[in-house]
C-alpha cells in the first residue's frame, strides 16, 4: 500500500511486478493520477464501467472524467447506490469509445486508488471485451517486501 492507504501502480499497456520504472508516457514524467472508476456491479460478469475518472494528485486540471453509456441496463439497486439510470447515460459515449482515450490519458502515469484491484479487474475486463486481439492488461505487482 502507498501514502494514505492507496494501493500504487505504474500504467503501462503491460505490467509485470519487474517493470515498475517505465517511461513517462506521453503527458510528461511521474504523473500520479487518482483513479476511480464508478461500475454497474461488483464484478465484470454481471456488470460494466459506466464512469472513467481519473485525476493528478498534484495538478488537478490534468484530468479525465467521462461518464459512458453501458452496453446493458443497470439494475434497480445499482442506479440507486450509484445515483444515475441507464436512461440518463444513453446519451453518452460507448465504453468502447472513452476506454482508448483513458487509456492514453493513464499512459506511463503512476496509478493511485482506494481499491485499484477492483478498478483494474473491470479496466482488464473492458480491454479485453473492446480489444480481444490486444494483450494488453494490468495486474497489481507482489510486493517486495
Amino acid at each position: 500500500m502507498g501514502a494514505n492507504g492507496l494501493l500504487a501502480l505504474r500504467a503501462n499497456m503491460v505490467i509485470e511486478a519487474d517493470m515498475l520504472d517505465v517511461g513517462a508516457g506521453a503527458r510528461g514524467g511521474n504523473r500520479q493520477l487518482i483513479i476511480d472508476l464508478e461500475t454497474s456491479n461488483l464484478n465484470p460478469i454481471d456488470g460494466d464501467i459506466i464512469r472513467f475518472r481519473a485525476v493528478n494528485r498534484f495538478d488537478p486540471d490534468d484530468c479525465f472524467d467521462e461518464w459512458v453509456k453501458p452496453p446493458r441496463p443497470m439494475l434497480p439497486f445499482a442506479e440507486k447506490f450509484i445515483g444515475t439510470t441507464y436512461a440518463k447515460l444513453a446519451h453518452c459515449r460507448s465504453i468502447d469509445a472513452a476506454l482508448s482515450d483513458f487509456l492514453d490519458f493513464i499512459d506511463g502515469a503512476e496509478l493511485l486508488a482506494d481499491n485499484l484491484e477492483f478498478d483494474l479487474m473491470f479496466l482488464n475486463a473492458a480491454i479485453a471485451a473492446t480489444c480481444p486481439k490486444n494483450v494488453a492488461y494490468f495486474r497489481i505487482p507482489k510486493s517486495r517486501t
